[in-house]
């Protein structure tokens, strides 16, 4: 119809005669009656479209949904709730809320109507759709009465509402059908669960929920809350796949209830289906061997007294999604040290060393890898490395760290420790040190001497350590170009080392702070951390390095390859190589 024909249908009476295809005029709202939904705690549900007429002169229908009851009934109940939860975010507000002196209307005239357009199973392969306005659920067909006496329904004072529906492909009951993550599940259902938790602090209990009437959206949010009962109250023939199966049998509406709606939801949209036994709890209960969500299922279903509270499932929800949100992270470390051909070096003065960690109760696993080069002769290089990795790789770890930066002080503190064992034990010897930190996904660093790090990533190459050394300097003052670098006649001369000092500041040591305040390094899955001494990176450059560990499937064989390569270009020092290799797998 078009506007002037919509205008002339309207009716400002307050006495109403509903009949299908009329208009009314509620507010500023258009509403064209389309079909008639049935009866539920003695409110009467009507398919409508809504013409908003304040905002456009072409009115563009939505469609929704009008609720009529008695004064005293359901409907005002669910309207004083409302306002007391007014500005709830997840509770979508009604359009119009008014009261009729009388409403009449006959549903034997919206059941001939709609049964007549019905479409048969056989002529179609259309899907019933709730919003279709020529069709009605056949569930509300086989309750409805053919009694002209019953079907003509006359109201006095009569309270009305109107609201838009949910679209269908955002509601609850489409979502169910939907193919979605764990972590994406517990993340909606934690969000029901905190709804109705806040319910339950107000003295209200979910009864019962219609999946056709909330939207999964961000947040949830609520259309109807006709199935929300003020905590003790018992009623009388509820019952349904959504509604716990003791209140069938006359118990009390109690906190026992919610749990159970939130433990029946979360079993549809982990398992597909509602529990087939769910009307009548017990022992038998299938549920899927899924961990965390099989604990959560086994005591929200469990029989009425045995559940827990709302605060306690949300706690339960809240860590399980933690776990699920974390992402899988896995190390591969292989290292690999030659003494090389040198026959001045008898010892070999390089040591390296991991140490990883999975700890029960902690947030995150980590994974340390340390490299040495030590130095002095007459075996003592070899013993400041092999205390500096020693110091590093069995430290204590306090169990109050959290964050990175708290991780990074402490390496800090292993790193000055070792300093201090080394220079009490030998007068005449020291050692770089390079070590790398990841905890969870987030890398610490701590270096001192010309020990390399590098980390591959994506077929790139970066060094993030720093030289500490005489011919670093000259090269970072322009003295010295890089090309004259390469072969500086004192290149071997450290500036930094441990050992050197009796004590040494955490300035000294360099760390990712080093290129930013608030610099930090994130590890991808993929990544590749090297560590290695000068007997690596002085024959082998870094894009060579890069090339090896980018062209060969297996570290080992990089590794293996590495070192090869070394010995075969003389190996004039010790050589060592360390590699760690991440793979992260995100569980959303």
């Amino acid at each position: 119809m078009d506007n002037q024909e919509l205008c002339d249908e309207l009716s400002k009476d307050l006495s109403l005669k509903i009949q299908p295809d009329t208009c009314l005029l509620l507010g500023h709202f258009g509403v064209e009656l389309t079909g008639y939904r049935g009866q539920y705690l003695g409110i009467h549900s009507f398919d409508v479209h809504i013409f908003d007429l304040s905002i456009s002169s072409e009115l563009s229908p939505k469609v929704g949904l009008l609720r009529i009851d008695r004064d005293d009934g359901a409907l005002q109940k669910e309207i004083s709730i409302r306002q007391k939860m007014s500005g709830h975010r997840m509770v979508v507000p009604l359009l119009i809320q008014e009261q009729a002196n009388h409403v009449i209307f006959d549903v034997s005239s919206f059941l001939s109507k709609l049964t007549t357009n019905r479409i048969e199973p056989e002529q179609s392969e259309k899907t019933l759709d709730p919003h279709d306005s020529d069709l009605i659920d056949e569930d509300f067909l086989e309750d409805l009465y053919l009694d002209d006496d019953i079907n003509l329904i006359e109201i006095d004072r009569a309270t009305l509402g109107l609201n838009y529906l949910p679209e269908a492909e955002t509601t609850l009951e489409a979502w169910f059908n939907q193919t979605k993550s764990i972590g994406e599940t517990l993340t909606n259902i934690i969000q029901f669960c905190q709804f109705t938790s806040y319910l339950n602090q107000q003295g209200w209990c979910f009864g019962q929920i219609n999946p056709k009437m909330i939207a999964i959206t961000r947040p949830i949010t609520f259309y109807d809350l006709t199935g929300v009962f003020e905590i003790g109250s018992k009623l009388k023939g509820i019952a349904g796949d959504y509604c716990p199966p003791e209140l069938a049998a006359g118990y009390q509406v109690s906190e026992q209830t919610s749990s159970y709606l939130v433990g029946l939801i979360l079993y549809q949209a982990t398992h597909n289906c509602l529990p087939t036994n769910h009307r009548h709890t017990d022992s038998s209960l299938f549920i899927q061997p899924i961990p965390g969500i099989y604990q959560v299922l086994s005591a929200c279903l469990a029989s009425n007294g045995d559940r827990p509270t709302l605060q306690q499932i949300l706690s339960l929800l809240v860590e399980l999604q933690k776990d699920y949100k974390r992402p899988s992270i896995h190390w591969q470390a292989i290292g690999k040290s030659t003494l090389g051909l040198s026959i001045n070096r008898l010892q070999n003065e390089d040591a390296y060393g991991v140490r990883e960690q999975y700890l029960t109760g902690a947030s995150e696993p980590y994974i340390l890898g340390v490299l040495a080069d030590g130095m002095g002769g007459m075996e003592q290089g070899e013993i400041a490395s092999k205390m500096a990795v020693k110091e590093l790789v069995e430290g204590q770890i306090p169990t109050s760290l959290k964050s990175i930066a708290e991780w990074n002080k402490w390496l800090i503190s292993l790193v000055q420790k070792a300093n201090y064992e080394i220079r009490k034990a030998i007068r005449n010897g020291g050692t770089t040190l390079s070590a790398v930190l990841a905890v969870g996904k987030e890398l610490a660093i701590a270096h001192i001497g010309d020990s390399r790090i590098f980390l591959i990533r994506n077929g790139c190459i970066c060094q993030i350590s720093e030289d500490h050394s005489l011919v670093a300097n000259l090269l970072a003052c322009g003295q010295i170009d890089y090309e004259e670098s390469l072969n500086y006649p004192d290149r071997n001369i450290l500036m930094r080392s441990l050992g050197s000092q009796i004590s040494i500041n955490p300035d000294q040591i360099q760390t990712l702070q080093s290129f930013g305040k608030d610099y930090s390094l994130t590890i991808e899955d993929g990544d590749i951390l090297l560590l290695c001494s000068d007997g690596i990176w002085d024959l082998i450059a870094s894009d060579e390095l890069c090339n090896i560990f980018t062209e060969n499937e297996s570290v080992t064989n990089s590794i293996n390859r590495t070192i090869d390569l070394v010995l075969s270009r003389g190996a004039s020092d010790n050589a060592t190589i360390l590699a760690l290799s991440c793979q992260v797998t995100n569980h959303l």
